[in-house]
């Protein structure tokens, strides 16, 4: 199992050089760099600031024992939040309507583009929940669709194209996070053959395609929160 804090070391580390280094090179660059940092800079690394307290919506803090900046995570699904002069790219259930896996490829490729133009090593998505259970949620338009074969597919390719360009894709919201109203209270109930072939099938897809990370969602599932599963 990957330590959490060596993975955060290399998600830093090979961000400018993913295109030269193995991750044979970039596990010995990140052992070395651990043997630099105090333990605070290690809970610092992985615990964040908190919300929108530095230049994206997630940070983390410096260590500066080892030059290594804030990681910096930002909004969204569409392309960069809270920015000024950027684009608010086409919705994934608009994309997935295409059935064009070369557009969701290059849609992804784009967002990441001007991502990373503007300083920013996560974007926040793309998103597979919800998937889609309750026509009327508030946030069906950012994923791809109620069929969970269309939108693993859609999730693979866009986040190959993001990562392509050296942005770091997350899947979300992780999972059964099928409704906006009561999103932090809530218990979504269901069986282990439907999570199976309907909700996980997306993020096994997001997986394969080598996603850099995954954010659970806010809900309990069966009565126990989604982030301690």
């Amino acid at each position: 199992m990957r330590s959490p804090t060596i993975a955060m070391v290399l998600a830093a580390s090979t961000l400018s050089e993913a295109a030269t280094l193995d991750w044979a090179a970039a596990y010995e660059k990140a052992n070395t760099s651990l043997t630099r940092l105090s333990q605070n800079d290690k809970i610092s690394i992985v615990t964040g600031v908190g919300w929108n307290k530095g230049p994206c919506v997630g940070n983390t803090a410096a260590a500066s024992s080892i030059s290594y900046p804030q990681l910096c995570l930002q909004d969204g699904p569409l392309g960069v939040r809270y920015g000024s002069s950027v684009n608010a790219f086409v919705p994934g259930i608009q994309v997935a309507a295409t059935w064009d896996r070369a557009l969701m490829r290059e849609r992804g490729q784009f967002m990441a583009e001007e991502t990373k133009g503007c300083g920013i090593h996560v974007l926040l998505g793309p998103v597979a929940g919800p998937l889609g259970k309750i026509p009327h949620g508030g946030r069906n338009w950012e994923g791809f669709g109620a069929d969970p074969y269309l939108q693993g597919i859609a999730m693979a390719e866009t986040i190959e194209g993001m990562q392509s360009v050296g942005v770091q894709a997350n899947a979300k919201h992780y999972i059964l996070n099928e409704q906006e109203l009561n999103r932090e209270t809530i218990s979504s109930s269901v069986g282990d053959r439907t999570m199976h072939e309907l909700y996980l099938w997306p993020f096994a897809d997001a997986v394969h395609a080598n996603v850099a990370s995954v954010m659970c969602s806010y809900n309990k599932i069966n009565g126990t929160w989604a982030c301690e599963k």
